[in-house]
């Protein structure tokens, strides 16, 4: 048969377990935490890109709208497209927009493409191509 134990001798054996238990769940949470950072950043870092890449979509798009429906000249267009930028909170100066086929006639097509460098934080920290991805879209209606 077993001797029972002291209360004074379960309370120390259940201090150890206490403790060994907080250092197993620190331990746990050393592995984890890199990992849940690392995903936290990419989710942002995602949807930095997603809202640079809406913004020049939607630039572009509303720049050759203008160009076919409303038969603006360039300069109007670059204008509207350069508005459309600046209130999306992106840099105008780094933006490379081509406004082409504006002023044709009925049944061609206008286009409007937009280039722009993304300043990626993650592609930064693992010293990838200077941290810049090029952005690119263009959009292309018909003339009515």
């Amino acid at each position: 048969m077993l001797p029972e134990m002291k209360p004074a001798n379960r309370a120390i054996q259940a201090g150890r377990t206490n403790r060994r238990a907080r250092g197993q769940s620190l331990i746990e949470m050393a592995f984890i935490t890199p990992i849940f950072l690392v995903m936290l950043v990419g989710m942002v870092e995602y949807g930095r890109v997603l809202l640079t890449q809406h913004v020049i979509t939607n630039a572009a798009r509303e720049g050759a709208r203008l160009a076919v429906v409303f038969g603006a000249s360039d300069t109007t267009v670059q204008s509207t497209v350069n508005s459309l930028i600046s209130n999306g909170s992106l840099t105008l100066s780094k933006a490379t927009i081509t406004i082409a086929g504006n002023g044709g006639a009925t049944g061609s097509t206008a286009s409007v493409t937009i280039s722009y460098p993304y300043q990626s934080v993650i592609l930064q920290l693992i010293h990838y191509n200077s941290g810049t991805v090029t952005l690119t879209t263009t959009a292309k209606m018909v003339h009515e």
